[in-house]
């Protein structure tokens, strides 16, 4: 995700959704997006990375928890309900345990922005940390991928683990590829019984 936060407000009315416009400045959020219903919400989050999704209730026609709740199980983007005070007082303690943080309104400028910037920073280390541990089972599949063909060559052709090594490291070196591209071939030749 960008260093800039990006926020979807959905809000189905036309004047609390000026009031959120006003409230998030672009000088401090430069990229605030509207939506006015689930649909057109859906829509902008097939097109683009948001950081954090503010909806505004309640919707017209529409289940904004239903919604709330989908969006929570998927971890982006960052998730922000505003409730009215009686509905606040009735379903905070349920959403929140659902992981769906709410604030009631109404909302001062201050606590909006307050908590808005928390959410997005807090959104921005998931998503770091989504991508370390992605790619932290990236290279643990590719060691298991060289391990197995190591295995191979000494099931298959007899060879010591130091001779296998060797092996896959001058293929490597000789091909120009990685040792998990050279121990994919080997794994593909040999199980196709082929010899190297």
């Amino acid at each position: 995700m960008s260093t800039q936060p990006c926020i979807l407000v959905l809000s189905n009315s036309e004047i609390p959704a000026g009031i959120l416009r006003e409230m998030l400045p672009r000088d401090s959020f430069p990229s605030v997006l509207f939506a006015a219903s689930i649909t057109s919400a859906r829509r902008i989050l097939l097109a683009r990375e948001v950081d954090l999704l503010v909806i505004d209730t309640p919707l017209k026609k529409e289940s904004a928890l239903g919604f709330a709740q989908e969006i929570a199980q998927r971890n982006v983007p960052g998730l922000l309900m505003l409730l009215g005070a009686e509905l606040y007082h009735q379903q905070a303690a349920r959403l929140e345990e659902a992981g769906i943080p709410v604030l009631p309104k109404p909302i001062s400028k201050t606590m909006l922005q307050q908590s808005v910037r928390l959410l997005c920073t807090a959104q921005q280390r998931i998503c770091r940390a989504q991508r370390e541990t992605m790619d932290l089972q990236q290279k643990m599949q590719q060691v298991r991928i060289i391990a197995s063909a190591k295995r191979l060559m000494q099931e298959q052709l007899g060879w010591e683990e130091e001779r296998a090594h060797r092996y896959l490291q001058k293929r490597a070196m000789d091909q120009c590829c990685t040792k998990y591209e050279a121990a994919r071939y080997i794994i593909q030749k040999l199980k196709n019984g082929g010899t190297l």
